[in-house]
């Protein structure tokens, strides 16, 4: 069921996409590369979750035993191995949808192809509120401590904009302060960083100071995979 869901959401935002004519219908064939990817993850996972729970051969079952025991005298370590629930959300790292940053530039952001990492943050009116909130509509840039000089208009885009609290300046719009820093740290992020978070929530790309080129060239991937 869970994967029925991550289907789901992986083809919605495509097919909304071709329909609407913001992309062509190769956008659609990158729904079966990245979630036949996804399904051959969990049946891997699944596979080996069946075979510790039911071992079927006297190797699996010694196997089994030692592990049961090593937790029971206190290795605590192993309890990842023997916990049944193995499955969680598969990232896209090699999905020709997304864009890696310049060479020579440093790593910045979450990891390319990860679910974004949802953090608590105060919106402009005071209120708290998660960045999950306000993402998923749309492709969204997540820009740390500022916007980049320009930003695309001609794409169908949200921008949102965090800042740490304190920092001095105007920027446009309606910024979110990190007010206990979570954000920052869990999308890795410095002052001037910017991320691209796709519709169902896959980080597409993530960059220190991007220019504008950098940006059109990722937006662009985003709808045609075949954009160089």
């Amino acid at each position: 069921m869970n994967s029925a869901v991550e289907d789901a959401n992986n083809l919605a935002w495509k097919l909304a996409a071709v329909l609407d004519g913001r992309a062509g219908a190769d956008l659609l064939e990158t729904y079966s590369t990245e979630r036949l990817a996804a399904a051959r993850s969990n049946l891997a996972l699944a596979t080996r979750s069946t075979l510790f729970m039911a071992p079927p051969t006297p190797a699996h079952h010694l196997l089994r035993r030692a592990l049961l025991g090593l937790v029971a005298d206190g290795h605590t370590h192993l309890r990842a191995v023997i916990n049944p629930r193995q499955t969680g959300t598969v990232g896209y790292p090699d999905s020709d949808l997304h864009s890696m940053s310049r060479a020579g530039a440093p790593a910045t952001g979450p990891t390319i192809g990860d679910v974004f990492p949802d953090a608590l943050v105060t919106a402009a009116d005071g209120a708290s509120t998660h960045l999950s909130r306000h993402l998923g509509r749309a492709a969204a840039l997540v820009c740390f401590g500022s916007r980049p000089p320009v930003v695309p208009a001609q794409h169908d885009l949200d921008v949102l904009t965090v800042l740490e609290e304190g920092a001095a300046g105007a920027v446009p719009g309606e910024p979110f302060v990190d007010t206990a820093g979570r954000a920052h740290r869990r999308w890795r992020a410095r002052p001037g960083d910017v991320v691209l978070v796709r519709p169902d929530g896959h980080v597409a790309g993530a960059w220190a100071r991007p220019c504008r080129t950098e940006l059109e060239t990722a937006l662009a991937r985003l709808t045609s995979p075949e954009s160089p």
